[in-house]
């Protein structure tokens, strides 16, 4: 059984349970059953109000478990959060956090939004953007870019790098870097390049630039 749809029907279940023991309880106390229902149904349209957000819920977890937009184990990202899913309820979903914080968010909103899930393929893009101080040689940018690439025995060289000016900024010429490699060796892929170019540029006397204002002196 799916992992997620076995804690639904467990959070189901308890539920139940605990309205059946509800019952039993009240009709120990000598009320009658009969009587807290028909109680209940002339305020029926009071009690339907209160419970529209729960049965909102319930069926935005039944959605999730029939259309499985992510599976236990998954690391997803949403408006409500993002982590990885531990479990699902009727009423909410779990996630836990890359700090190991837990998040606990209504299965409505994970039903009716736009959900990005990471886990879901096998492989992903590294993006990154490098700049530089204007004046340096693009063919020097690329060939170095190059050689740190081939180097990482995470990337996934079959796929290509690519490697392009981007955007001509106030300070800097910001290239595009962009490869690609395994889900699980990507923040791998990531610190590892990032910490190589800085290293190389150093190597290679190539100016990371930073904020400039020119200010001019105008003789009166």
């Amino acid at each position: 059984m799916d992992e997620l749809l076995s804690s639904f029907i467990l959070s189901l279940t308890k539920t139940i349970i605990y309205i059946g023991f509800f019952f039993l309880v009240i009709g120990g106390l000598g009320v009658k059953a009969t009587s807290l229902i028909t109680l209940l149904g002339t305020a029926g349209l009071a009690v339907g109000l209160a419970l529209q957000g729960s049965l909102s819920n319930l069926a935005g977890g039944v959605l999730i478990l029939f259309f499985k937009p992510f599976l236990k184990g998954e690391y997803i990202k949403s408006n409500s959060g993002e982590g990885t899913v531990e479990s699902i309820h009727i009423l909410y979903t779990i996630l836990t956090t890359l700090d190991n914080s837990r998040i606990i968010i209504p299965n409505s909103q994970l039903a009716n939004a736009a959900i990005i899930n990471i886990s879901r393929n096998d492989e992903r893009r590294v993006d990154l953007t490098v700049s530089v101080a204007y004046g340096t040689q693009e063919e020097k940018i690329k060939k170095i870019l190059t050689e740190i690439a081939e180097e990482n025995s995470n990337i996934l060289h079959d796929k290509g790098y690519t490697i392009r000016m981007n955007k001509h900024n106030s300070s800097s010429l910001d290239y595009v870097y962009r490869v690609w490699t395994k889900k699980e060796n990507y923040w791998e892929v990531y610190f590892s390049l990032t910490e190589k170019v800085a290293k190389y540029f150093e190597r290679e006397r190539i100016e990371i630039p930073y904020q400039k204002i020119d200010i001019y002196n105008k003789a009166k």
